[in-house]
């Protein structure tokens, strides 16, 4: 396993070498992340910076500093003081001058940054930017005595600009042509447009003429053509300041008017199409890059998963803005694979995100199950119906289609090249099923019937998820929104796992164990369904945290109260959280060794799974914050007080 993990390392390693020869930069970003997939102990903090250098070079200048930070953060790095320097660069190109120049401040206090000429340099643009002349041309002077500084001639230019514009030309005439007899000049056309204009200033017309001259030949040679024509056009007016004479000034500027008119109407006439489509060939590069990641086949995703991507129900939007871990509070949905095949299932808020960051993408979706109408159990759903559509109309997609159970939607979804079941699951009494199977995810049979959820949502249903092949059958079990009946423990009698939808149990429940909510599971019908079926894993979900964090004292409330009031032991029952796996890989030989993923020694390449009854349940060390699920021995390294007695699943 871990020559396995080298090799796929070392072989992306290669592909980021050839990605940074070609600029490819779309193809490292998307490597960078294959890498970090892996596992983050790969990714170093010059990858860091590497990604965010491709995100700068894109003019994702937010992400860029995102990546700069997490270089930074990195133990051990070594060269802190050129990611301070791009981070200033990110900021400049944001327009953010002031933060740009405190992370150049930074780097200069680096003590072994051996850049500074560099970096001063480009503090004296910012402040030239922010207006600050004086404080620019501190900087560039500093820049020139900078210990192995090579390319003064771009500071020179950037001298010579700061002359100019506070109008003394000669000096600016001095910096610009020390500049042009350094080699290391950046750009040398604008260094000699810039230096015709000065000497158009003074009334140096054949110099002037001359520079301009030059500067268009300079910027036909490295192919930028709108600024060779600016050239030729200031060259056209010097021409007419010659002929008109030193005498004759007063009708020279009307002919130098006339051409800077000419000039605003040929740019009022500017055709951006040419920028259109360089625009649109970035996104093309984007789709082309998820594409590509899509159809390589290195992902290494669980054949039979069931990976659940709900943190908490549909109250939590108001929660979450003000908290700090914002990330976990959200979250909609579940997610089955069956042999490759992809079913989703109610994908509400921020299922998308948690999808992809999952390592999942929509390449891997060929079903959809929509039990109600509610913004926690269908928010995504116009996101991932999109991203079908897009990737139907990608010249280099697999054309596909898709399934979509639902009952009662008010959603207009775009891709209509999909089978649809709706209206099949409404009507009907309590104790009416239908079983459903599609072309899109053979293998797979949904067997749904009516709940009882509220009066606004008349066509809920649940569903049993039937699996199978040659060698094994596997039922999941899942209620949806809904109050306890008996009939919802017959439907769910025979299944290896059930999901159950607890949402917030109500204050009566505590002291009455005959209470029963009527509109969602609450405690003691959870406790019903659990009694009354005989399933090896109960996962318990659609948490409310409008009172607080319950999530583990209530499955270990239920599990005390099957025990002392219905004499039941033994019963697996595990609060659910985003990222949480159970493998669908097991024996169905009545009495299947259902196994799930330890958080810690699992990464999205490999999952390191145990049997479900020997996972230690770590609450969270933080209020709303993220449940952990680990294997005896990651937890036994572990000396946190949430290994009381009864977090265990048992």
């Amino acid at each position: 396993m871990v020559n396995q993990l080298m090799k796929k390392v070392t072989r992306l390693r290669r592909q980021i070498d050839a990605a940074w020869e070609a600029d490819n930069y779309w193809e490292l970003i998307d490597l960078y992340n294959n890498l970090a997939a892996i596992g983050s102990a790969n990714l170093r903090g010059e990858d860091s910076h590497h990604r965010g250098y491709a995100y700068n070079e894109l003019g994702n200048y937010d992400k860029a500093i995102e990546c700069y930070h997490k270089a930074l953060d990195t133990s051990d790095y070594k060269t802190p003081g050129g990611t301070w320097n791009d981070m200033g660069l990110a900021y400049a190109n944001k327009g953010d001058y002031g933060e740009a120049i405190k992370c150049y401040q930074k780097a200069l206090d680096v003590h072994d940054y051996d850049a500074r000429g560099d970096t001063l340099n480009n503090m004296g643009m910012a402040y030239a930017y922010k207006g600050d002349h004086d404080k620019a041309m501190e900087r560039y002077q500093e820049a020139l005595k900078a210990t192995g500084y090579d390319t003064p001639g771009d500071t020179w230019h950037n001298m010579g600009w700061i002359y100019a514009d506070k109008g003394d030309h000669d000096n600016a005439i001095k910096c610009y042509k020390k500049a042009l007899k350094m080699a290391c000049a950046g750009n040398i056309g604008m260094t000699y447009y810039n230096l015709g204009l000065s000497y158009k200033e003074k009334r140096n017309y054949p110099d002037a003429l001359t520079a301009f001259k030059k500067a268009s030949k300079k910027f036909t040679k490295a192919e930028r053509v709108s600024e060779a024509e600016y050239a030729e056009a200031q060259a056209e007016t010097v021409k007419l300041a010659q002929s008109a004479g030193a005498e004759a000034a007063e009708t020279m500027y009307p002919a130098l008017s006339a051409v800077r008119s000419r000039m605003t109407k040929e740019r009022d006439l500017y055709d951006p199409l040419e920028e259109l489509l360089s625009s649109e060939g970035e996104t093309t590069l984007a789709v082309k890059a998820y594409v590509r990641r899509a159809e390589r086949g290195d992902r290494k995703l669980p054949p039979d998963a069931l990976v659940f991507l709900k943190g908490w129900s549909s109250s939590e939007p108001i929660l979450a803005e003000g908290a700090e871990n914002k990330e976990s509070l959200l979250g909609g949905g579940m997610f089955f694979r069956w042999e490759n095949k992809g079913l989703v299932v109610d994908p509400g808020i921020d299922f998308v995100s948690n999808f992809h960051r999952s390592g999942y993408l929509i390449h891997d979706v060929d079903g959809i199950v929509v039990t109600h109408d509610h913004v926690d159990h269908t928010l995504d759903l116009a996101a991932l119906d999109d991203l079908v559509f897009k990737m139907l109309g990608h010249e280099d997609s697999n054309r596909r289609r898709y399934c979509l159970f639902c009952a009662g939607l008010r959603h207009s979804l775009k891709c209509k090249d999909r089978y649809c079941y709706d209206g099949e699951f409404r009507g009907g009494d309590e104790d009416r099923e239908r079983v459903h199977t599609s072309p899109c995810i053979p293998g797979i049979s949904i067997q749904c019937f009516r709940t009882s959820h509220d009066d606004e949502n008349p066509d809920t249903f649940g569903f049993v998820c039937r699996m199978k092949n040659a060698r094994r059958k596997v039922e999941v079990g899942v209620t949806s929104d809904t109050s306890y009946s008996d009939p919802l423990t017959r439907k769910l009698a025979k299944c290896d796992i059930i999901v159950a939808n607890i949402a917030q149990p109500d204050s009566k429940e505590y002291n009455d164990a005959k209470y029963l909510n009527s509109s969602h599971l609450g405690l003691n019908g959870t406790r019903e369904l659990i009694k009354g079926t005989k399933a090896q894993v109960y996962v318990i979900t659609e948490f409310w945290a409008g009172l607080g964090d319950m999530r583990v004292p209530l499955c270990q409330k239920l599990a005390y109260d099957l025990k002392r009031i219905d004499g039941v032991e033994g019963k697996c029952i595990i609060p659910a959280d985003i990222g949480m796996t159970i493998d669908l890989d097991f024996t169905g030989d009545g009495k299947p060794n259902i196994r799930m993923a330890c958080s810690s020694c699992s990464s999205k390449e490999s999952l390191q799974l145990f049997p479900c009854r020997d996972i230690i349940v770590v609450r969270p060390d933080r209020q709303y914050g993220p449940i952990r699920y680990l294997c005896p021995d990651c937890a036994r390294r572990l000396t946190l007080p949430s290994h009381e007695p009864g977090s265990k699943c048992t």
